[in-house]
């Protein structure tokens, strides 16, 4: 089985698929459950006043959550704005272990989906999302407009622009990076004949 690079990214994405997928659903289901059971906001009012968030009621709150958990799980399974769905489910998850505790014996399901948010956060969405990584990301790796070239040579992000911070390195058109040689042309300096002694 021949392996190169772009099998691997395409591996790649469709893990990220996958993670997405699951991540989303799960999201979008509790998300479902607080829909049906409206006597959960006195606890979610609760949950955020622990952390002093007390500058929106209890039903405010319980909207936000609810509304969140099913908006940010379908953007994950979208792969829209990525970015931003991580972020707000990730303030979620914080509000949550911070009720149960911060230790795996308590938190585990939430801890396993906060560290899976990260992940995806920095990683991008893959190729497999409606809005791929070079529209909005934060996250490392190169594959469009917006890298530059390391001290080795490898990519890594900047300011939407396609640079190389080494001699020795450039981009292609894709600006992805690869090493290149420098030519150094040495022109022939002409040497002074020495003159003649002509004898008298």
């Amino acid at each position: 089985m021949m392996w190169n690079k772009k099998s691997g990214s395409d591996c790649k994405s469709l893990g990220l698929l996958v993670l997405r997928i699951v991540l989303g659903a799960v999201f979008i289901y509790h998300g479902i459950t607080k829909f049906q059971n409206p006597g959960m906001a006195d606890f979610i009012g609760w949950a955020a006043s622990s952390m002093g968030l007390n500058f929106f009621s209890a039903e405010i709150w319980f909207n936000i959550v609810k509304y969140t958990e099913v908006i940010g799980g379908a953007m994950l399974i979208l792969g829209l704005w990525t970015w931003l769905a991580t972020v707000l489910l990730l303030a979620v998850m914080a509000v949550a272990i911070n009720v149960k505790g911060w230790s795996i014996q308590k938190s585990e399901l939430e801890m396993v989906l906060a560290g899976s948010l990260i992940a995806l956060m920095l990683s991008g969405a893959g190729k497999y999302a409606l809005m791929t990584k070079k529209h909005m990301h934060m996250g490392c790796g190169c594959s469009g407009g917006n890298c530059n070239c390391g001290s080795s040579c490898a990519c890594r992000n900047a300011s939407w622009s396609c640079k190389c911070s080494v001699w020795n390195c450039s981009c292609k058109s894709d600006c992805s990076c690869h090493k290149t040689t420098e030519t150094v042309v040495v022109t022939p300096v002409e040497s002074k004949e020495k003159p003649e002694i002509m004898e008298v």
